[in-house]
């Protein structure tokens, strides 16, 4: 699932079911330092699929690789 951060638009990719995130935050305090279980993305995904408050888009397999790529500015 794509969040996207309303104060700068900024996107990260969260992988829900593993409880994964590609933000900055997830990678140093739950991966460095195994502070936290979910940063707030990940809690932000996880309230938006069990409400049922997210949209779906479909993409393109190119669209698709762009997302993973690192620095990406593809825009959902």
């Amino acid at each position: 699932m794509r969040v996207e951060e309303k104060e700068n638009g900024r996107h990260h990719n969260c992988f829900v079911k593993s409880n994964h995130c590609d933000c900055p935050s997830f990678a140093f305090n739950f991966i460095e330092f195994d502070k936290q279980i979910w940063c707030k993305h990940l809690i932000a995904a996880k309230i938006a699929l069990a409400t049922g408050q997210f949209s779906i888009k479909a993409i393109s397999d190119y669209e698709y690789s762009e997302v993973f790529q690192p620095g990406s500015d593809y825009d959902s």
